[in-house]
């Protein structure tokens, strides 16, 4: 019995061992996934122009020519009717899901920020 009781504890420290080095893979790869959804520097130019897709979304184009999809939480009214808009970043700079377009007195929430191009 006492060699049993002793491999208990080495078999339960192997298996959290597995199970944390699982749960970082799978958390730098979601940090990498979202990244690649987000539009860095956009408080600093890298937003180069936009266009309006429909009154739940818009296309932003970076300064290195990548395009994005920006979809709203809910129907952005004015925003076919107005020339300038703001972009709600983070507080590192990043535009993403967590972000918003400002228009006119409106914040228009984003949904989601999907790279098409």
């Amino acid at each position: 019995m006492n060699k049993r009781t002793s491999i208990i504890p080495k078999i339960v420290a192997a298996v959290l061992t597995v199970g944390v080095v699982t749960g970082l893979f799978i958390g730098l790869n979601s940090a990498n996934a979202s990244s690649a959804n987000a539009i860095s520097f956009a408080n600093f130019g890298s937003i180069k122009d936009w266009k309006v897709e429909s009154s739940r979304s818009m296309i932003i184009t970076t300064a290195s020519g990548d395009t994005y999809r920006a979809t709203f939480a809910s129907h952005c009214h004015g925003l076919r009717f107005s020339d300038t808009v703001g972009f709600v970043t983070s507080p590192g700079g990043s535009f993403d899901k967590f972000g918003a377009v400002l228009v006119r007195d409106q914040k228009c929430n984003i949904r989601s920020l999907e790279r098409i191009g």
